[in-house]
């Protein structure tokens, strides 16, 4: 048996057992202090000592903190997410999870640990968005997914024996909901068009009424809108080209290309509003571009103007301000995919067929696309006063 034995006198005795090497080429051994009666009696705590430590899979090291090893993770697994799961993932483990776990041993984190997190989190929530209330069940279950991941990773690659978001009883475990966010309604959606288009004419708002038009005529990612070039706009056609996406990376923090979420590049048709929009907002960008002595080599449409230089926004840009904008006007705080949803919901409201919404939206399949739409109101409404008259019909009491 591969182990050995140390009468340290006074009925106690050192056992060492050992068991091949750890994933990092060290020895995977240990230690342990008994007391027995004698050498047989040893002998048999040794077996015993040996046959637990055999069972469980070779750790690499005890000392290893939460902090260390999310930068491992980052650098041996992350790399096979896309760039916006990653940067995503980074941000949670970053702002949320490192500041709580991060100086605790990985062997000392069970689920009293976990279960206090999540507990804090619900009784002190920090919105990392600004914005007050609680965390969204999403945001909790999103940092419960990522956490028990990375301690799976821990586990196969033997920094620990087993996951304690495991052992967390289930109805602590945060959980997922399936709520369908918003999207304003005909009489709350007629109110920001009319103050959008409404704003004063200028740079500024001339580009935010381009984004959020566009956005509810194609029902295009924000991300898709970001990474728009100027030779993707067919003036002629009236069709716009979706070729890319953008993400953020993580060393510089600086929005860039990539191809979109699906790989499959589109078109989608645009009206003259929208064509006017991209006129006026290319007058504009060109005339900042002169006056700071910029060249604009990629041809994005949507740059930094608050910058000396030429940089696509960030995906918050827009964000930030929209939530500023329905909050002024008193409107329910929507996403920027909102607007996905919308441009999906009006056009199968107004007898866009389904085929084409998918086809619009960039999905490969319809049962995606379903996950989009929303009902409305009046659609409801006048649903309900069709059928009345049907039944009434039926009934044959139409004068009543």
């Amino acid at each position: 048996m591969p182990g050995s034995k140390v009468n340290l006198g006074n009925g106690k005795y050192r056992l060492y057992v050992n068991n091949g090497f750890r994933p990092d080429g060290k020895p995977n051994r240990a230690t342990r202090t008994v007391e027995a009666k004698s050498d047989r009696a040893a002998e048999k705590l040794l077996e015993a000592f040996y046959a637990e430590f055999t069972a469980k899979p070779p750790q690499t090291s005890n000392k290893t903190i939460f902090r260390d090893f999310a930068e491992i993770l980052f650098k041996k697994h992350e790399q096979y997410l896309g760039p916006n799961s990653q940067h995503g993932d980074m941000s949670m483990v970053n702002q949320r999870l490192v500041p709580y776990f991060g100086n605790m041993r990985l062997t000392k984190i069970n689920e009293i640990h976990i279960a206090g997190f999540f507990e804090d989190l619900a009784l002190n929530p920090v919105r990392l968005d600004k914005r007050q209330g609680q965390l969204s069940a999403g945001s909790m279950y999103n940092l419960f997914r990522v956490l028990r991941s990375m301690l799976n990773k821990a586990v196969e690659w033997g920094y620990i024996s087993h996951n304690p978001c495991n052992s967390l009883p289930k109805d602590k475990r945060p959980k997922k909901k399936f709520e369908k966010p918003p999207i304003l309604e005909d009489e709350e959606l007629k109110v920001f068009l009319k103050e959008l288009f409404g704003l004063r004419d200028n740079a500024t708002n001339t580009k935010h009424q381009l984004f959020f038009y566009l956005s509810l005529l194609d029902g295009g990612r924000l991300g898709e809108h970001i990474g728009l070039c100027w030779h993707d706009v067919d003036f002629e056609k009236h069709v716009v080209h979706i070729r890319r996406g953008v993400y953020t990376d993580n060393n510089d923090g600086k929005t860039k290309a990539k191809s979109t979420k699906n790989g499959l590049s589109r078109v989608v048709y645009v009206d003259d509003r929208v064509l006017e929009l991209f006129r006026k907002h290319k007058v504009y960008q060109e005339q900042w571009l002169s006056n700071n002595g910029l060249q604009n080599p990629e041809q994005y449409v949507f740059l930094k103007t608050r910058l000396k230089a030429t940089e696509m926004p960030t995906r918050s840009m827009f964000w930030h301000w929209l939530d500023s904008f329905l909050k002024k006007h008193g409107l329910k705080h929507i996403g920027v995919h909102g607007f996905r949803r919308m441009a999906a919901s009006y056009s199968l409201r107004n007898n866009v067929p389904l085929t084409d919404v998918k086809d619009m939206l960039g999905h490969k399949d319809i049962a995606t696309t379903n996950i989009y739409l929303r009902s409305l109101e009046d659609s409801r409404r006048a649903g309900a006063n069709n059928m009345s008259k049907v039944y009434t019909s039926m009934i044959g009491d139409e004068d009543k």
